[in-house]
């Protein structure tokens, strides 16, 4: 007779209890259920992001390019790169190229500074005094004391004319970068505000775009002139996770020698022949297309 204490043990093969197979269920779905919803959370992101214009309010276009190298791009045109740098980024590779053009002549300067038993440069002692003394031959200050160099060495003065030349090249080049940095129109456009907000109404049976836009300066621009352009995702073409857009330049009322002394409004009609027409409204309110 077995003791009611004993442990009775499931056969090898048996099958397991209803209970355990009705958790085992519940668990499976509740993970079927988290994919799911993590899919779905996934393709609303995608769509948010599909949603963001090409185009933000400050100017800046809303694009990420992958695969292609990006050092060999801005590195190409570095006179752009230069241009279109900001400010702080700027004056810190401005300052990290005179610093670097101050080191790399002051070895040589430093490593010449005494040929064959002749002080060609009797106050270099040091990598610094060096640094000063190529500051000094490149910024054209002038030598004093210890720091003028002898007339019979041959090699330090030759440095020193190279040094002179590239400096000169150094600020031709920056001349050019400050005058296009400073000239161009940049900070002139952001006191001209456009609407934040595009509406669409009906006038006299016919549908309209309209934006205002208006200048904060007394200081006007003259024969000012605005345009449309519409870009539209051609999803028959594209697609779920690319988007392959069509451009379109759209007519518009009011944009051509408009006065910017007081709010401009620009309308474009939405007729038989604008690209425009026949559109969802979902594409109208910008999920599928963009006006800038």
């Amino acid at each position: 007779m077995a003791n009611s204490g004993s442990r009775i043990d499931v056969a090898h093969g048996a099958s397991p209890p209803t209970s355990h197979v009705a958790a085992w269920q519940q668990g499976r779905a509740r993970q079927h259920q988290q994919q799911q919803q993590h899919q779905q959370n996934q393709h609303q992101q995608q769509s948010e992001i599909k949603k963001l214009p090409l185009v933000d309010e400050s100017g800046r276009l809303n694009i990420e390019l992958h695969g292609y190298p990006k050092l060999n791009v801005y590195f190409v045109d570095l006179f752009h790169t230069l241009v279109n740098m900001p400010l702080k980024r700027f004056s810190v590779v401005l300052v990290a190229a005179y610093a670097a053009l101050f080191v790399a002549f002051a070895i040589p300067f430093l490593a010449f500074a005494r040929v064959d038993g002749l002080d060609c440069l009797p106050g270099v002692k040091r990598l610094d005094h060096a640094v000063w003394f190529t500051v000094q031959s490149s910024m054209s200050i002038g030598f004093g004391g210890d720091l003028t160099p002898h007339p019979d060495c041959f090699v330090v003065n030759s440095l020193v004319a190279v040094l002179s030349v590239v400096t000169l090249g150094f600020a031709y080049a920056l001349l050019g970068v400050f005058y296009v940095k400073f000239s161009r129109p940049t900070r002139r456009a952001g006191t001209i505000k456009f609407s934040q907000y595009m509406v669409m109404y009906e006038e006299f049976g016919q549908l309209r775009l309209a934006f205002r836009v208006a200048d904060f300066r007394k200081h006007q621009i003259i024969s000012a002139h605005v345009r449309m352009l519409a870009a539209l995702n051609n999803n028959i073409l594209a697609h779920e996770d690319e988007s392959v857009f069509k451009f379109s330049q759209l007519p518009v009322a009011g944009g051509s020698q408009i006065y910017l002394g007081l709010p401009c409004t620009v309308t474009h009609a939405i007729t038989h022949g604008s690209p425009l027409y026949g559109l969802s409204h979902s594409v109208t309110r910008g999920k599928q297309g963009d006006a800038r």
